[in-house]
């Protein structure tokens, strides 16, 4: 070791200097990181905005295109019905009535039909319970209560949501699932021509159907049917409980209630920041907060109608409470721009990769829309969201018609 070398090496910076004069001069992965940071809410805004357009179609198609499709579904079912009946008298080569064949047979309705009455079934059911719960006396219940006790319960308030989420998508997915099967074991014991069929997912022996087990394809419908059921309600019931908690912060006399929510956004940054995680966390992570600030709209939306209807749509009173809600809205994507940018900076993820994300969404898409590939997921998530919309303004119209 000769300290003189040392000391005029680290004087002159020759060794850098030689580095720089053949370009070796790389930063690698350190290049351009303040631009990659500070370019992550447009990329991500970007995918939001795509996310929330494509949560916002779903709920369309549930209020729109669902119920004219059950309402033809229905309306063909009841006419071969009612055909059948001019053949009652005829013979058949196959020893049984003719119209005992055209009641029972499930090869009058196609796989996607059957999901479709399927799901709406559950939303149909699930409105008219909903419909008999009384929110004002939660309203009265959670109002009464300290702002302390309020905050922990919308806290177990979303924990809950997102556990029931998960199993309700669950439940729905294998229940559309079974009814499909049940539709192509029919067809397969009737003697027709089945449908294209997928093959069986490694794992699970249980997806691929035989024409002898029927009867236990019925008895697994009805379990699943009853289960997604209790399921979907429970959420639904949730939400609403949700709902009417942000509506007592709104109507709070001190306003501490909605800065303890506000407050309340800015706690996720310690669970999702500091961790180590790849793209496709990431992914999953987006689309958690595209759902999550589409709950926040169509709450917020609720909030404000209920409000308005209360005071007789008097514009005086919608200023005060579009500040709030705008507080709300802000806090929200504040936390989500930090999050994204750190999560990003620390796992060394460029900023385009919500193009990517973007990207696949719509692929996926297509696919539905081309039939190539079943999506039940979305469908049962928009159930669950518009449920205590429905609910709400229903309960408003009723509230209007006693007052009038």
């Amino acid at each position: 070791f000769d300290f003189g070398s040392y000391l005029k090496e680290e004087l002159t910076q020759s060794v850098r200097k030689k580095q720089e004069q053949s370009g070796a001069d790389d930063r690698g992965p350190f290049n351009n990181r303040v631009y990659t940071f500070v370019t992550v809410p447009q990329y991500f805004e970007s995918f939001m905005t795509y996310g929330l357009l494509q949560c916002l179609d779903q709920l369309l198609v549930i209020y729109t295109f669902l119920p004219l499709r059950c309402t033809l579904t229905v309306l063909r079912l009841v006419a071969h019905i009612l055909m059948g009946f001019s053949r009652f008298f005829r013979k058949s080569v196959y020893g049984r009535s003719p119209l005992f064949m055209n009641l029972f047979d499930m090869r009058l309705l196609y796989s996607h039909e059957v999901r479709d009455l399927v799901r709406f079934s559950l939303l149909w059911i699930c409105t008219i319970l909903l419909l008999k719960v009384d929110s004002s006396v939660a309203y009265h219940e959670i109002r009464t209560q300290s702002v302390i006790k309020i905050y922990i319960f919308f806290n177990l308030l979303e924990v809950a949501d997102r556990l029931l989420s998960a199993v309700c998508q669950d439940a729905l997915d294998d229940l559309l699932h079974t009814s499909s099967r049940l539709r192509r074991n029919c067809s397969w014991a009737n003697g027709s021509r089945p449908e294209q069929r997928q093959p069986a997912p490694l794992g699970n022996p249980v997806s691929s159907s035989r024409p002898g087990d029927t009867f236990g394809l019925v008895r697994d419908l009805l379990f699943q049917y009853c289960f997604a059921l209790i399921c979907l309600f429970a959420h639904c019931f949730l939400l609403l409980c949700q709902v009417t908690t942000l509506n007592v912060a709104f109507n709070s006399q001190n306003k501490s209630l909605v800065t303890v929510f506000i407050s309340n956004n800015f706690v996720e940054l310690k669970g999702n920041v500091f961790r180590k995680m790849g793209k496709t966390n990431l992914f999953q992570i987006a689309c958690a907060d595209v759902r999550e600030r589409f709950h926040y709209g169509i709450w917020l939306f609720i909030v404000v109608c209920r409000n308005m209807t209360d005071t007789g749509w008097n514009l005086d009173d919608l200023w005060p409470m579009l500040f709030d809600v705008l507080c709300i809205f802000l806090a929200e994507v504040a936390v989500d721009w930090i999050k994204h940018s750190f999560i990003t900076k620390f796992n060394v993820i460029p900023s385009d990769v919500y193009k990517e994300y973007t990207v696949s969404i719509a692929y996926d898409l297509l696919l539905c829309r081309q039939g190539k590939r079943r999506q039940y997921i979305s469908g049962s998530t928009d159930v669950q969201v518009i449920q205590p919309w429905n609910e709400e303004i229903t309960h408003q119209r009723e509230n209007k018609g006693k007052r009038t």
